[in-house]
């Protein structure tokens, strides 16, 4: 396989696994589908295997509301929005535009901070916002 299982209390970054069994939930039979209501789940909380591969809040999504009043403040003859993000935050959806973006409160602002000689990296994010 191209991944490690989690058998035998073998899981990789102190994952736990426990399995529903059908007897559980009280199926009986192989067709566990019919008659047996499904089992329901809630979100806790998101985690990655890594820092590297952690969620931060530049990879949540906007909805097309907020996008849609994201758009609404952009000055009318404006055919992008440009935002400034800091080198901590890199910005790596290409294809949709973060929650952050779209909740922002002062689009042009932007702050960062540097050591002396130090050479300062941020980071230019550009949505096209129509058509035109």
């Amino acid at each position: 396989m191209p991944f490690d299982t989690c058998e035998d209390d073998a899981c990789a970054f102190g994952a736990n696994v426990e399995y529903i069994t059908n007897e559980s939930r009280g199926c009986f039979d192989d067709n566990w589908w019919h008659g047996c209501s499904p089992t329901t789940a809630a979100v806790v909380g998101l985690q990655s295997r890594s820092k590297f591969a952690a969620f931060s809040d530049e990879e949540f999504i906007s909805t097309a509301e907020e996008r849609a009043v994201l758009a609404a403040r952009a000055p009318a003859d404006a055919p992008a929005i440009i935002v400034g993000e800091d080198r901590s935050r890199p910005i790596r959806m290409r294809k949709q535009v973060p929650y952050t973006w779209a909740n922002k409160q002062h689009l042009a602002h932007f702050q960062g901070s540097a050591q002396p000689g130090e050479k300062y990296t941020f980071q230019l994010g550009v949505w096209a916002h129509r058509q035109s």
